[in-house]
């Protein structure tokens, strides 16, 4: 009965495996684009299928290096669609920005999305070829690929981290405190992780959890001098500056942070522990933070 077993599982496996990458998205898109076309028309796809199943005529992707030179290779061969899914991105790794709709790309105007499966079929217009406006930032860049690639790979907690730290960045702290969260459940001994959740949770004011998240950092990385800052913080905005002080007192010296340093400052002056006082003035000193 064992080997029965074991073969039956594994079995199972690869028949999930099979079904996991059936391309099904490609039916829904499909299905758009036989409402849409229009005898003549063209697609432009890694493979054949969306334009059998769309009754278009199938244009192949090329191994475009620029935006520019795909939107050339589109108005040259007359094609009016562009679909682009999951394996598309994957294979062309340059427009993984394309499976994220709210990267506007002029001339191309999404007609079907899919989830969670990615894939979005682009009427392709006149004005493909533009620049966008949000290539001159570097961020935004950066952020739209890595959205993008989420779709595709929603599990890789690097890729969690790295949207959240953008997504902290640019001030959305729900979204930033939810891809941590997430991206603590895989790697649960990853330090970075639970600083930075930390950091997100002390500008959200939730001073219980920023401290439980710091805690854990310092439980992954004993010491970790960033760790006992943020837990120094924490306290301070449950209103234990005793606790405050003992934690950060041994860091004093650790401390590169003006506007740590300062608060440090204040925090000891108003205790009456000059000497704690004296020596976070000089670091904040020898840091630029006072003349």
């Amino acid at each position: 009965m064992l080997p029965i077993a074991v073969a039956l599982r594994d079995n199972y496996r690869v028949q999930a495996r099979v079904f996991d990458q059936l391309p099904i998205e490609v039916l829904d898109c499909a299905k758009t684009l036989r409402q849409l076309r229009t005898p003549g028309d063209r697609v432009i796809a890694r493979k054949w299928h969306i334009a059998y199943h769309g009754d278009v005529e199938a244009l192949g992707f090329p191994f475009a290096d620029s935006l520019s030179t795909l939107a050339k290779y589109a108005h040259e061969n007359h094609a009016r669609w562009l679909y682009f899914s999951w394996p598309e991105a994957e294979t062309r790794p340059q427009f993984y920005y394309l499976l994220d709709t709210t990267a506007v790309v002029p001339g191309l105007t999404p007609r079907r999305v899919t989830h969670p499966r990615p894939a979005v079929l682009y009427e392709i217009g006149p004005d493909f070829g533009k620049s966008p406006w949000w290539f001159a930032n570097d961020t935004l860049v950066a952020w739209h690929r890595v959205w993008s690639q989420l779709q595709v790979d929603a599990m890789n907690p690097t890729l969690l981290y790295n949207f959240a730290g953008m997504a902290w960045l640019r001030g959305k702290l729900p979204e930033a405190r939810d891809a941590l969260e997430q991206a603590a459940q895989i790697t649960p001994n990853d330090v970075k992780i639970y600083l930075l959740l930390g950091n997100v949770l002390i500008m959200q004011g939730d001073a219980e959890k920023a401290r439980a998240a710091y805690q854990r950092a310092d439980g992954v990385s004993p010491g970790n001098v960033q760790a006992r800052l943020g837990i120094g913080w924490a306290q301070l905005m449950s209103g234990n500056p005793q606790a405050a002080a003992e934690v950060w007192r041994p860091l004093i010296s650790s401390t590169h942070s003006p506007k740590t340093l300062a608060r440090m400052y204040e925090l000891y002056s108003s205790l009456g522990d000059n000497q704690a006082a004296a020596a976070a003035e000089a670091m904040l000193r020898s840091v630029g933070g006072l003349k």
